[in-house]
């Protein structure tokens, strides 16, 4: 299947507070193509008890309406767009990437294993995307960024997509290559832990 030329990120109400939306428009300068912001509301959201519709479907198009405006602020002559789609956020997103370059989303970590944990959407996206997945850290802020590229390996077989990836996006950053080999433990092993 041939890719579009654009790069997907998905956006939430935190999109000021994390570094999806900024990595993302990074890369798309970068790679010199534009940029899809998409917005997931659930629908079941739009029929809690607790609201009207209209509550959700107006804080969603002011999210979509203020990271539009922040795309047209730019000055890189892309033609960026931003979207509010309504579906399960994480097949949602996959779906829509499926054709694209790349899926970028943030990462959120919750309690004292914050930097260890990815959230339930990430994962989901990370686990069942079609195309290349970054998952930026909450913490991360442009600037300059000349570490090198990190990939994770597996014992999947499915590596090798991964590899050429860092391998290409190393090679356009003149940076070198970190592998990082990944595995579950067996809970034989886990068992007598404590």
């Amino acid at each position: 299947m041939a890719r579009e030329p654009v790069i997907h990120v998905g956006v939430d109400d935190s999109w000021r507070d994390t570094g999806a939306l900024e990595w993302a428009l990074q890369e798309s300068l970068f790679r010199r193509v534009p940029l899809r912001a998409v917005h997931v509301i659930e629908e079941k959201l739009r029929h809690s008890p607790y609201w009207q519709p209209t509550v959700i479907d107006d804080a969603s198009m002011d999210l979509v309406q203020e990271v539009q405006q922040k795309l047209k602020s730019r000055d890189d002559l892309l033609a960026h767009t931003a979207d509010l789609v309504v579906g399960p956020p994480a097949m949602t997103l996959v779906e829509l990437a499926a054709k694209g370059e790349l899926l970028v989303v943030g990462r959120r970590g919750v309690g004292k294993f914050k930097r260890l944990l990815i959230g339930s959407t990430s994962e989901a996206v990370a686990n069942r995307a079609t195309v290349p997945v970054v998952l930026v850290p909450e913490e991360w802020k442009p600037g300059d960024h000349s570490g090198p590229v990190v990939v994770a390996l597996d014992d999947s077989g499915e590596s090798v997509a991964a590899i050429e990836f860092a391998a290409t996006a190393a090679t356009e950053r003149h940076a070198p290559v970190r592998m990082v080999d990944v595995w579950d433990l067996p809970s034989v092993y886990i068992a007598g832990t404590r």
